[in-house]
């Protein structure tokens, strides 16, 4: 099997961007000295299991974009996406790994499974081991979603979690964290992605629930930082 790793950094950080400046793209915003990014990507690399990372950056990012040239030249392939939204975004990926061009590339390895691991640059504290055991969960569906309990979020003071929803008797919140299986997405005639089928899988995990969007989210994850 082929895994993938995308870093999904094409976003504008609007919220977290009012109080540090709007200079600082979030992809480049720095713990202890150190781009969000660069964690990201030493994760993936020391879990040794991704045939290649890929960076999906916009016109939001474009220092993002400079930085990964000049420190990550033929190691991060970067992806041009709009920037418009995050969902706009992953759609755009899918597309590129579905296209006739990137399977070519591939054809000789076309009988292994493929896969991508989507993640969002705003959780810096993700281990390798974490990363590990996602992808080695079992996904029947072409979607593995990665979720987490409200109260298991808020037990780390962060309040700036995206959309809740009930799951299994529990209100959970996404993580912005999934498995795409690529063989089980269809692309139609008019290069439009067909409705993803997601399968939910809770995790609850510190490195997961700190998901910075916000001044008070950056300090709990340097404070938390020195726990791992």
């Amino acid at each position: 099997m082929l895994i993938y790793g995308v870093l999904m950094c094409g976003g504008k950080g609007t919220r977290i961007k009012s109080v540090i400046g709007s200079e600082t793209e979030k992809p480049l915003i720095r713990i202890k000295n150190k781009p969000f990014i660069v964690y990201l990507i030493n994760a993936l690399n020391h879990a040794n299991s991704f045939e290649k990372i890929f960076a999906a950056v916009s016109n939001n990012t474009q220092k993002t974009r400079e930085f990964l040239n000049a420190n990550f030249q033929n190691k991060i392939v970067l992806l041009e996406t709009a920037g418009i939204g995050y969902s706009e975004d992953y759609l755009t990926v899918i597309k590129y790994f579905k296209n006739t061009k990137f399977e070519k590339e591939k054809e000789k390895e076309s009988e292994c499974k493929k896969k991508i691991l989507f993640l969002p640059i705003d959780i810096p504290l993700i281990s390798p081991e974490i990363l590990k055991q996602i992808i080695q969960l079992h996904q029947e569906k072409p979607c593995l979603t990665i979720i987490i309990e409200k109260d298991f979020v808020k037990n780390h003071g962060i309040m700036s979690s995206s959309y809740e929803f009930m799951f299994d008797q529990k209100n959970c919140c996404y993580s912005g964290i999934s498995l795409i299986d690529v063989s089980k997405i269809n692309v139609d005639d008019c290069n439009r992605v067909q409705l993803i089928e997601e399968e939910y899988v809770i995790l609850n995990k510190s490195e997961i629930a700190c998901n910075v969007n916000t001044f008070k989210d950056l300090k709990i994850a340097e404070n938390l930082m020195g726990y791992f």
